[in-house]
């Protein structure tokens, strides 16, 4: 079971040979079995056996943090980018979220193991908001970044105006 068998072995004449393939399929809850050639009265058995390593998701950035300094409330940062890796041994599309106030974008689909791509993330400044998190789900692993900025209160501008004071 553990085990599929391909072959063009149909009818096999004396002194000739033909090619089968077998795989292993990977099944952890059978990982050995044995192939039995038969031929009239006769036949053959070979072991097989494989190592089948569990499917692991996991999932590295190249930071733990970023700052995006001090921001006037209102003001939208330079954006900064960071690669997120896949370290497991299994495809995923990895899901990214971040909290209110930041924003995030990527071109992370679908990705083979020890594969990365890009994440670029912007702050919105806002004084309620000023830190969050990004999150990074990969299957059953998850990895968070810190968002951090210092956001001050906009300034309104006035135009200058003359107050007339009257000659005595």
């Amino acid at each position: 079971p553990g085990f599929s068998v391909a072959t063009g072995c149909y009818t096999l004449y004396p002194q000739n040979s033909c090619w089968v393939t077998v795989t292993a399929l990977g099944d952890l809850s059978n990982p050995n079995g044995t192939f039995t050639v038969k031929a009239g009265s006769a036949s053959k058995t070979v072991p097989l056996t494989s190592t089948v390593a569990a499917l692991v998701d996991a999932v590295d950035t190249s930071v733990a943090a970023l700052n995006f300094g001090s921001l006037i409330e209102g003001q939208a940062s330079q954006g900064q980018s960071f690669m997120v890796m896949n370290t497991g041994n299994t495809f995923y599309t990895p899901e990214i979220t971040v909290t209110p106030g930041f924003t995030a974008a990527s071109a992370c689909y679908r990705m083979g193991p020890q594969n990365a791509c890009w994440v670029t993330v912007t702050a919105q400044a806002s004084v309620a908001n000023p830190n969050g998190t990004l999150t990074v789900k990969a299957g059953t692993a998850t990895k968070t970044v810190t968002l951090t900025s210092s956001v001050s209160p906009g300034t309104l501008k006035h135009p200058s105006s003359k107050v007339m004071v009257p000659e005595p």
